[in-house]
């Protein structure tokens, strides 16, 4: 699988956070968050391979 500088961002972005909140990242990334949603499926393997590991949270604002 090649990497997009997207998916190598997302993929050190959930390197860097144990705890990982949708909004949060995809408005770092400058992204929807249903976009990011999708890129994170598809990236799924490549998480899984890397063994990174990370929790979504839930903030209110």
């Amino acid at each position: 699988m090649r990497f997009t500088r997207r998916d190598m961002k997302i993929l050190e972005y959930l390197k860097n956070y144990e705890m990982v909140d949708l909004d949060s990242m995809a408005d770092y990334l400058e992204i929807s968050v249903k976009s990011l949603k999708n890129q994170l499926k598809e990236l799924s393997e490549a998480i899984h391979d890397f063994e990174i590991s990370f929790r979504f949270c839930r903030v209110i604002r």
